[in-house]
């Protein structure tokens, strides 16, 4: 009689924590597009590069890598996050 009470308590409960689990990683996620602008660069794009990694479970992020040569013959290496 017990155990036809505590297990469904049990299961309800671990549902309800992978469920908020969830919600936090899908908020972390999509938390990662609002970034704000930093600084501006401009040049000639030397090397582009294009991969996509995996954040979480089922959720990817695109990163594109770009190198930019500036007018002093500086190399400057940018990263930017797509969802």
């Amino acid at each position: 009689m017990v155990t036809a009470i505590v297990i469904p308590i049990i299961c309800l409960y671990f549902f309800w924590l992978t469920k908020k689990e969830m919600r936090e990683g899908y908020a972390k996620w999509r938390s990662l597009a609002d970034v704000s602008e930093e600084a501006i660069i401009s040049g000639e794009v030397v090397h582009l590069s294009e991969s996509r990694q995996r954040y979480n479970y089922s959720r990817y992020v695109h990163v594109l890598e770009l190198t930019v040569q500036t007018k002093g013959f500086k190399h400057s290496n940018i990263k930017k996050l797509l969802l």
